[in-house]
């Protein structure tokens, strides 16, 4: 399964979170593998971009979340290629 991370924070926290950035950097659970991770220009933004495969263990989804919480609001979506929507949607009755 593939998630989409917004991650966002406000500006009196960005020296934080810059700070724990370059500290630990980000640590996906185990057997989860960041795909791509991409910065608004602007700050105050990072789209993730993680492959959870087979990992549908709630708690963890959970713990990768709470880790960052008391920096940045962080809302994850499911996302699937727009062609394999497509398909599934199609074969719908």
């Amino acid at each position: 399964m593939l998630y989409m991370t917004t991650i966002t924070w406000e500006p009196p926290q960005r020296d934080a979170v810059l700070k724990r950035f370059a500290t630990q950097g980000a640590k996906p659970p185990a057997g989860v593998k960041i795909l791509g991770m991409w910065g608004d220009i602007h700050g105050g933004k990072v789209y993730e971009l993680s492959d959870w495969g087979n990992v549908n263990d709630p708690k963890l989804v959970v713990q990768a979340a709470h880790a960052w919480s008391d920096l940045c609001k962080i809302e994850s979506v499911t996302v699937m290629n727009a062609e394999e929507i497509m398909k599934v949607i199609s074969s719908i009755k």
